[in-house]
């Protein structure tokens, strides 16, 4: 008799454990269909996103298709957003449900105030499985979860005419110091938000890449770069061929002058790439006027679909693991890589108005 005990004990507490495994999925069902029947009644959706004309087509037209929800789907630049969405709060009025943006959007911003906690919306398995995601969940704030970074790029590199300057012409942004590239060069402002300043980010702390102030410096009095806060403007000047360089160029400006058929190409460099979550960050809008679409939404998005299209057409990747990036090759993080993260608290810090970086800028630019 005793010698069966110690299987019966295992047999039984497999036995339990696996109903405790499946209470924990049913429970999960009925709260993902207790949810989808909340927001079909509620009808819509309201989410602020880029404002890539492709991503509003594909963040809309097959959630509505699936769900039946309609979605009002606000474009735009993650910094105009922040305003709109902080300026009607202090009016009383809520009015946006799902904010997809990058994380130095809610810079300024106490996530607390305005996000509700986000894995408790985590509904469906295979969207709350950390195993499914690169390196498992990437959080703007890994101790109040409340922002999740579901897509990021290697963002940098070069954007030149093809025949104006060939591949082998241009393979470090140390060559952005020839002298022959003294006035050929546009760039981002990087005194405003934007890729611009993520590339300087990357100049101003990556001194173990050969970077750092120095190279800044240089940069910016020797070789005299035209300033802009215009990517499309900046595509245009390199295609025309008024500038030859254009370092981390708007990878959306580039596309939309590609699929045109103007000549402009992206290129990859060893050393001026740098890891980032672009406008791929999403949080729940507390107080939302439609709670139960918002979380729907939000499964939707993590989920392969959703990642596969935003994927495609915000030309970036995807940190599922499942979901093939579209992008070209050296452009996608990989898993064990390290690579200077620009959204890390640091760096973020660096560029506030009263940041490091924005003081030395304003040192040399005036």
């Amino acid at each position: 008799m005793y010698t069966f005990l110690p299987m019966i004990l295992l047999v039984v507490t497999m036995l339990l454990g696996f109903g405790t495994e499946g209470s924990s999925l049913a429970a999960a069902s009925a709260s993902w269909e207790s949810t989808l029947a909340k927001a079909k009644e509620e009808g819509s959706v309201i989410v602020y996103g880029p404002g890539n004309e492709g991503l509003r087509r594909s963040m809309t037209k097959p959630f509505e298709d699936r769900y039946g929800i309609k979605v009002q789907y606000e474009g735009g630049r993650g910094s105009s957003q922040r305003a709109k969405i902080t300026n009607q709060r202090a009016a009383g009025l809520y009015q946006a449900d799902v904010w997809i943006s990058g994380f130095g959007s809610i810079e300024g911003i106490d996530p607390a105030d305005l996000f509700d906690p986000l894995e408790p919306a985590l509904l469906l398995p295979d969207v709350k499985d950390p195993k499914n995601w690169l390196n498992g969940f990437l959080w703007h704030d890994p101790n109040d979860r409340r922002f999740l970074a579901h897509s990021s790029r290697l963002f940098g590199g070069i954007a030149v005419h093809p025949d104006r300057v060939k591949p082998d012409e241009v393979t470090s942004l140390q060559d952005l110091l020839k002298p022959k590239y003294k006035g050929q060069i546009v760039s981002d402002d990087p005194r405003v938000p934007g890729v611009g300043q993520g590339l300087f980010t990357y100049l101003y702390m990556g001194k173990e890449f050969g970077f750092g102030p120095g190279y800044i410096k240089r940069l910016l009095e020797e070789q005299s770069p035209v300033l802009t806060r215009n990517g499309r403007q900046a595509a245009d000047w390199v295609a025309q061929g008024r500038y030859l360089l254009w370092p981390a160029p708007g990878q959306r400006d580039v596309m939309e002058l590609k699929l045109r058929g103007v000549p402009l190409e992206h290129r990859c460099l060893r050393d001026g790439q740098w890891l980032s979550v672009g406008g791929g960050g999403v949080g729940l809008i507390n107080q939302a006027p439609h709670p139960n679409s918002a979380v729907i939404y939000l499964n939707w998005l993590l989920g392969p679909e959703g990642q596969q299209l935003f994927s495609k057409d915000g030309d970036t990747a995807s940190r599922r693991i499942d979901v093939a990036s579209e992008i070209a090759s050296c452009f996608v993080p990989q898993a064990g890589t390290d690579y200077f993260w620009v959204d890390k608290r640091e760096a973020l810090d660096t560029r506030k108005p009263s940041g490091e970086l924005r003081k030395f800028l304003k040192s040399i630019l005036n």
